[in-house]
C-alpha cells in the first residue's frame, strides 16, 4: 500500500486529546484477561455433562477463536497465569492448532490414517515439552493418546513435568505404553504436589503380564520394584482388578509397595478415574439405595474395585466399620451386615470376613453397590461427601445412621454403574 499523500489544510494533532481518549473496551489487555478466565469453567462443564471423549470441546473452539481473532486477543489468552492454563489435555492443545490442521482433519474424517499421523504430530512428546517450556505452572496434565517417538523422547518430556502439577492422568493409552510407563515413573518424584494419578491406560493387565515375565527370567519381585516414592500422593487408579491371576499376585504386591512409598495415599481406584467431576476421589457418603440410610459418613479412605457377582456394579473396600445405627447383624455373627431396615432381603450390604466375598488389600469391610437388577434389590451407592455441620447447627446433632429419608439421587453418585464396563463384572466366583 502506498503512503498517503500529506494534506497541508489539516489539523496538526492534539498529542493531549490522544492521550485522553480511552482503550476500547475490546482491546483493553486487563479486562480481555478477566473475560477470559471464564474459559475453563465452560470446559468443565461440557466434560461433565458428556462422559464420552471429544476430539474438540465446545470451549476449546471458543478459544481457538479467540487466538485467531488478532495480537491484543491473542496475548491476553496466553499469559501464563490465566486460569485456562492450569489444566492440559488433547482436546486443549488441539485448540492451540493451525486452522488449516482443524479443516484438513475435517476433510478426510475423524478416523483416516492420515488424520491420525496428521494429531500424532502435533500431539506427541516432542510438543507437550514445548508447551510446557512457556506454560510452566500447569496444575493438572492429561496425556492420554499422546504420540511417543521413543523412549528418549518420554525421558526428556519427564524432566521437564512443572513441580506444580498435582494431577497426572493417562487414562487411555498411547502407541508404546511400557516406555511412557517406565520413565514416566522416573519423573514422578520430582513432582512435590503430585496428589492424584491416573495410570489405567498404561498400567494394565498386559504391564503385570510382563511383570510376571520379568519375573521368571530373573527370579525376583519385578512388581515391587516398579513403585516410586510419592510423599503426596492421595488417589491412585490403576487399569487392572485384583480378582484374576495376574492381579492377586503381581497387582496386589505392586499396590501394596506404592502404598508404603506414598503414605498419603487414602484413595486407589480399580478401573475406575482418579479424577471425577467434582475433582477426584475424595470423602464420600455411602447410603442404602432403597431406603437413604447412611451407612458411611465421609468415608475418607477405601479402594473402588469392580463386582464379583453380576448383580453388584462396584465394590467399596474399607477398613472402617459403618455406623451401628445403620446396620443390623445375624445374633452374634458380624460377618454379614444387612441395612437396619432389611431393605434387601436375604442380600447383606457389608461384608465382613463372611467367606462368601473376596476383599481386597487386606481391607476388613466390603460394601456392594449398584441399583435394581431383574429380580434383585437395589443395593448401596456412594455419593459426594456432604459438608461437616458447623458446631452449634442444627444438622450438627443429627447423624446418618437409620434415620433414613428420601432415597439418594442417582445423579449424586460418585461411581455411577455406567463406567463399569460388562468386563469388569463377575470378575471372581462367589466363594474365595
Amino acid at each position: 500500500m502506498s503512503e498517503r499523500t500529506p494534506n497541508p489544510t489539516a489539523e496538526p494533532p492534539n498529542p493531549t486529546a490522544e492521550a485522553l481518549t480511552p482503550t476500547p473496551p475490546l482491546e483493553d489487555p486487563d479486562l480481555l484477561f478477566l473475560v477470559f478466565t471464564f474459559l475453563p469453567a465452560a470446559n468443565r462443564t461440557q466434560s461433565a455433562a458428556n462422559h464420552t471423549p471429544h476430539y474438540r470441546a465446545v470451549s476449546c473452539g471458543v478459544l481457538s477463536a479467540v487466538l485467531l481473532t488478532n495480537h491484543t486477543w491473542r496475548a491476553a489468552v496466553l499469559r501464563p497465569d490465566l486460569p485456562h492454563w492450569s489444566r492440559c489435555d488433547h482436546a486443549l492443545f488441539m485448540a492451540l492448532a493451525p486452522l488449516d490442521l482443524d479443516l484438513r482433519i475435517s476433510s478426510q474424517g475423524a478416523s483416516s490414517q492420515g488424520n491420525r499421523q496428521l494429531i500424532a504430530a502435533h500431539w506427541s512428546c516432542e510438543s507437550v515439552e514445548r508447551l510446557l517450556q512457556v506454560k510452566p505452572r500447569l496444575q493438572a496434565l492429561d496425556l492420554s493418546q499422546c504420540y511417543v517417538s521413543d523412549a528418549e523422547a518420554v525421558a526428556s518430556l519427564a524432566l521437564r513435568l512443572p513441580p506444580t502439577l498435582h494431577t497426572l492422568s493417562l487414562h487411555h493409552g498411547c502407541n508404546q505404553p511400557d516406555a511412557m510407563l517406565r520413565q514416566l515413573l522416573r519423573g514422578l518424584p520430582a513432582l512435590p504436589q503430585l496428589r492424584c494419578l491416573d495410570l489405567r491406560g498404561i498400567l494394565d493387565e498386559r504391564t503385570l503380564a510382563g511383570l510376571r515375565l520379568l519375573d521368571r527370567k530373573q527370579g525376583g519381585q519385578a512388581a515391587t520394584a516398579l513403585p516410586v516414592s510419592l510423599p503426596a500422593l492421595e488417589t491412585l487408579s490403576v487399569g487392572f482388578h485384583l480378582h484374576s491371576m495376574l492381579g492377586a499376585r503381581e497387582g496386589v504386591q505392586l499396590l501394596t509397595a506404592q502404598a508404603a512409598l506414598a503414605p498419603r495415599l487414602r484413595h486407589v481406584g480399580c478401573r475406575v478415574a482418579a479424577e471425577a467431576a467434582w475433582g477426584g476421589m475424595g470423602p464420600v457418603d455411602i447410603v442404602c439405595r432403597c431406603c437413604g440410610g447412611t451407612l458411611y459418613e465421609r468415608l475418607d479412605a477405601y479402594v473402588v474395585h469392580p463386582p464379583q457377582q453380576q448383580h453388584i456394579s462396584y465394590e467399596i473396600h474399607t477398613d472402617e466399620p459403618p455406623l451401628a445405627a445403620a446396620v443390623r447383624a445375624e445374633g452374634d455373627d458380624d460377618s454379614r451386615l444387612w441395612c437396619a431396615r432389611s431393605c434387601q432381603g436375604q442380600l447383606w450390604l457389608v461384608d465382613h470376613g463372611s467367606g462368601f466375598v473376596r476383599r481386597v488389600l487386606g481391607r476388613k469391610y466390603a460394601i456392594a453397590c449398584g441399583p435394581p437388577v431383574g429380580d434383585r434389590p437395589a443395593l448401596a451407592m456412594a455419593i459426594l461427601a456432604r459438608p461437616p455441620p458447623a458446631e452449634g447447627s442444627e444438622g450438627a446433632a443429627e447423624s446418618g445412621g437409620a434415620g433414613a429419608g428420601m432415597p439418594p439421587d442417582p445423579d449424586l453418585e460418585a461411581f455411577p454403574p455406567s463406567m463399569w464396563s460388562a468386563q469388569t463384572r463377575g470378575a471372581a466366583p462367589l466363594t474365595q
